[in-house]
Formats: structure tokens, sequence, C-alpha cells
């Protein structure tokens, strides 16, 4: 069985769609913002740096924005040399942006998009248009029906889930599990990439619901919760070889909202290690003993009263990390 290590965000720092990275920014910046405090300027602003070089790429980082225009407010208050170093800033990206046309002129297109993106370490304006030129248009992204729709239902019952308006519906929920499995697959990524995996869930008082990922065939992953009066107990197991791994179950006392509205369900793979948050809950950090978590996702939905209405699903977004 899995030994369980848990990483807790306070909800305070880390907003509900969060992500590690912008917590890892967020933590310097705090540390920054102490420094400044303590009146060392120069300290705070050599951490802000590292805070901005911690979120990466902006564009594929939930929250970052708001990290990112916080670093920017603080640096002008702290940096005497502000706007000169922008300024060689913007020459040193704008002499990558060279290098990358030298490159392209030669057919190297990969060449030519690390040095682009060297410059956007340095100044993004400079970049981004090219950029955005060599990573192509963006791939369509199929909505939560599409995903489901043509999907099967692994624990049948004689009750069809429903898809209408962008929401899925489950049936009226029972005491044992209920699972739609989705018909495409989704890859975990490598050790220095992942994917994120978010949905919203509206369940009610008495309701459970859960998000299954890296399921093939035999074995699978999943991460649920389920209301139990006035706590809710999270869950995170994995299914193999015949037997339930317990990576994490624990009761929280989460918002009345969670319990009546809508809430997000998140997990993040990167190649074995699992984060995943419910609703405003903390953010929980793991590792599974399967080598890779690539496989069908699915949504499951089951009761812990008699009066627990149909679960409903929407906003499911998958994103590469």
């Amino acid at each position: 069985m899995t030994t369980t290590k848990l990483t807790l965000c306070l909800v305070a720092v880390c907003s509900v769609t969060g992500h590690p990275q912008e917590h890892a920014a967020q933590k310097i910046v705090t540390r920054a913002e102490a420094a400044l405090a303590a009146n060392r300027p120069e300290d705070a602003a050599l951490l802000l740096r590292k805070a901005r070089l911690a979120v990466g790429r902006s564009d594929k980082v939930a929250g970052a924005d708001a990290v990112v225009a916080r670093i920017k407010e603080l640096l002008s208050k702290v940096d005497p040399l502000l706007t000169e170093r922008a300024k060689a800033e913007a020459k040193v990206a704008t002499t990558f942006s060279k290098l990358a046309d030298e490159y392209g002129s030669k057919g190297w297109k990969d060449s030519a998009k690390a040095m682009l993106e060297r410059g956007e370490v340095f100044d993004p304006l400079v970049v981004a248009g090219r950029l955005r030129k060599l990573r192509g248009p963006s791939k369509k992204v199929p909505t939560i029906i599409e995903y489901f729709e043509a999907g099967r239902q692994v624990y049948v019952t004689k009750d069809k889930w429903k898809f209408e308006n962008g929401v899925v519906t489950s049936p009226q929920p029972r005491t044992s599990a209920m699972l739609l499995l989705s018909d495409k697959s989704v890859d975990s990524g490598t050790k220095t990439s992942g994917t994120r995996i978010s949905v919203d869930v509206k369940t009610g008082p008495g309701g459970r619901a859960g998000l299954v990922f890296a399921y093939r065939g035999r074995g699978y992953h999943m991460v649920e919760v389920i209301h139990h009066g006035g706590r809710s107990e999270i869950r995170m197991y994995r299914w193999h070889d015949g037997e339930w791994d317990k990576i994490h179950a624990r009761y929280h006392r989460l918002p009345r909202s969670t319990h009546t509205g809508w809430f997000p369900l998140v997990v993040e793979t990167r190649g074995n290690e699992i984060s995943w948050q419910v609703g405003p809950s903390p953010v929980f950090v793991d590792k599974t003993s399967a080598k890779r978590l690539s496989g069908k996702i699915g949504l499951l939905v089951g009761s812990s009263s008699r009066d627990a209405k149909p679960v409903e699903f929407k906003n499911l977004v998958i994103k590469e990390l």
C-alpha cells in the first residue's frame, strides 16, 4: 500500500483553480514581501525575479496572471533600475528573435522556436506574435458532452445518463458506485510535463462524486468526495490486480456551498505524481506505484443518503502542463 505524503497549501494562498507552479511562485512572493517589510529591497527584488521564473509560461499556468501582476507591482517599488533593466531585457529578447529569424531562414524550425522561447524569458511581448505562429493554432478541445456521450457505463443500470446544454447528469445515485467512462484517453505526460484535468460538479447533500483517471481496463485511479452531513470525505484510491490501494482518505469540513452548489474537482498528473483538490480543500500531493497515469477518464457517482439527487458535471478542461 502506498505511503501517504501530504503537501497542504492554505486556501488563502492557493486558489481553487490553482496550479503547482503558481503555488511555488506565490510562496516566493510571500518571502519577498517579508524581505521588503524588513527593509531588504535587494533581497526582495531577487526573490521576485525568482518567483517570475517559477511561474514559467503564464499561458500554461492557471492563476499566473494575478501572480505576475503582483510581481510587477512589487518590483516597481523596490528596483531603482527597473526601467533600465527592462530596456536591456528587451534588447536581449530582440537578439534572440533575430537568431530565430536566421534559424528559420535555414529551415530549422525547432531551433527558431527554442530561440524565441529563450527570448520570452526576458521580454514576452517582443516574441509573442512570432511564437503564436510557430506554435500554430490551438487544437479544438472536446467538450464534456463529446468526451462522454459516446462512452460506456461500467456499472450498468436501467437508467441512462443525460447529456444536455453542456451538462452531463447521472441517473438517480445508489449506495453502490456508477461509472460513466469516456471513449477518449488522456496522457499523463512525463516527469517534467503533465496533465491537468478539472471538472465542475454539483452533488447535493448526501451526494458522492468522483473523477476516474488512468483507466486501463483492469486498473484505474480515482479521486472522490462523499458528503456526510456537515463533513466531507475526500479519497484517492488506486484499483489494480483486484485490490484497492488507499493513497488518501480523510474527512474535511468544506463550505456549505460544496454540498448544495457547483464546485471544481481537480487532478494533476506528472509522471507518477498526483496532486488533487476538491472545491476549496487543501491541495494534496502524493505518488502512486503506477509507472504511468495514461488512460481513459470517467465520471463516478454514488450516494450516502437515500435522498441524494442525480449528480451533474460540466466544464471539463484537460490541459497539458
